[in-house]
């Protein structure tokens, strides 16, 4: 028993089957970028070749970066790829494909993923920060993702982590997503890749802002675990060094003595596996 898995991101669309142990195959990639009508056919496109390689495939789940509507169909707002905002989703897939299709928030779906496979397995309160282009938060209390503001927890990687820093695209300034993505850490290195960022001092101050970020959330949420995932989160290890260094410089005592700051085990896979959970 499998689900197509499609995970959206600011940068990158990325695509796999997914069973229902969370196990991860024919994993592929493509640009997120306009025109839409174009992106909708490469999406469609990723899902024929998965569905030409499996026979009990039960559905399609999706996991976009960004607010949904409460009828799960289509990404509100999401200020990185506002062409892609209001685009009926759930309705063209459900149409070309003739599948179940679950759309899900990307942050809830990597809170998902690492609650039922990784490192949140066992969890009573669990918050999953995911750091890549943007920076999501999805939290599930009791086995359940908890949303109270556009179908999440809100739009966490707009708390203010270095006031009066630089701009955000939310136009705001020293918003988490503003000082501590992959588009802020390639920036300040001169760089195209991470992989080719060599300086572990600012991976580390990354990491920082992070542990802000995780500090002030863990004093409203109150989760007895932190994960930090995403692809920037693997990028380096100074970045969960910091993290953790200024986590427990910054946290209030409850907060410390509650939760735990720790990597995903999941990366980058996170969103995928969740989008999967909400078919299997």
């Amino acid at each position: 028993m499998k689900a197509i898995a499609v995970d959206v991101g600011g940068t990158s669309t990325k695509f796999a089957l997914v069973d229902s142990n969370g196990n991860v195959e024919g994993f592929a990639r493509i640009p997120t970028e306009s025109p839409v009508h174009r992106f909708m056919e490469a999406i469609a496109e990723q899902i024929d070749l998965l569905l030409s390689s499996a026979h009990d495939v039960r559905g399609i789940g999706i996991s976009v970066a960004g607010f949904m509507d409460q009828a799960h169909s289509m990404m509100t707002y999401n200020p990185n790829i506002s062409w892609l905002e209001r685009r009926p989703l759930q309705a063209d897939l459900d149409r070309r494909f003739h599948l179940p299709v679950r759309l899900e928030v990307d942050s809830n779906a990597a809170a998902l993923g690492e609650y039922r496979f990784g490192s949140g397995v066992g969890a009573k309160r669990l918050l999953c920060l995911t750091v890549g282009t943007g920076i999501g938060g999805g939290m599930v209390v009791g086995g359940e993702l908890l949303r109270f503001t556009e179908e999440c927890i809100g739009d966490v990687g707009h708390v203010i982590v270095q006031p009066g820093g630089r701009k955000c695209s939310c136009g705001g300034h020293g918003c988490a997503e503003a000082v501590a993505t992959a588009p802020a850490i390639l920036g300040r290195a001169g760089v195209s890749a991470l992989k080719d960022v060599a300086d572990p001092a600012l991976f580390r101050q990354v990491g920082r802002y992070l542990g802000i970020l995780a500090a002030s959330l863990g004093a409203i949420f109150f989760p007895d675990r932190i994960v930090i995932g995403g692809g920037v989160s693997a990028a380096s290890p100074e970045l969960m060094a910091g993290a953790r260094e200024e986590f427990e410089r910054s946290a209030g005592v409850e907060v410390r003595k509650r939760a735990r700051l720790i990597p995903s085990n999941l990366g980058a896979r996170a969103p995928l596996i969740g989008a999967a959970c909400s078919i299997l």
